[in-house]
């Protein structure tokens, strides 16, 4: 069992009771390795919005090449995004989240080696296929937790646009 799948009174798992002593501190499952993911998750792709134009341009690229690079792999998550719902209902969520954050690495490690607009547009079009997948795996997983449905999709949105807006406050207070 994961620390967000136990009920508070229910002491007598392998989770670590440190875990467990927290979240009968909190009352929530708010800092459980799930919603932490998300976090993180969002804070990556938040700092890579802002890294990829900058990047793109450092390589020289036109702007309309660097807008392209945005946006066209835009209108490729809307196809991906039904793909990525259909491959969790068959695979299971916790699969697609793994397969997503793999996806993600190497569409990371793509960046590296990028010299042009194909090297990244094909890293940028790995991040939306990790996207794609990652959404609708997190959601599924939202779903399925003990407790109110609405409450733990509010702590998934939460901890995702913290994710958010800690890459753009960390941008701010750079300046």
């Amino acid at each position: 069992k994961t620390a967000y799948e136990i009920p508070k009174r229910d002491w007598s798992s392998d989770v670590c009771s440190s875990d467990l002593a927290m979240l009968a501190r909190i009352g929530s499952a708010l800092f459980s390795p799930f919603f932490l993911n998300a976090y993180v998750w969002n804070l990556a792709h938040g700092i890579g919005m802002l890294v990829v134009p900058l990047y793109a341009l450092e390589l020289g690229m036109s702007g309309v090449a660097i807008g392209s690079l945005v946006a066209l792999p835009v209108l490729l998550q809307v196809v991906f995004n039904l793909i990525g719902g259909a491959y969790v209902d068959r695979l299971g969520a916790k699969n697609i989240l793994v397969s997503s954050s793999i996806i993600y690495m190497i569409g990371s490690t793509t960046y590296v080696y990028a010299t042009g607009l194909a090297g990244m547009m094909t890293a940028q079009c790995l991040y939306v296929l990790a996207r794609s997948t990652f959404w609708p795996a997190s959601y599924m997983m939202v779903s399925r937790m003990q407790g109110e449905r609405n409450k733990n999709t509010g702590w998934l949105n939460s901890t995702t646009n913290a994710g958010r807006s800690e890459e753009h406050t960390s941008e701010l207070q750079s300046r």
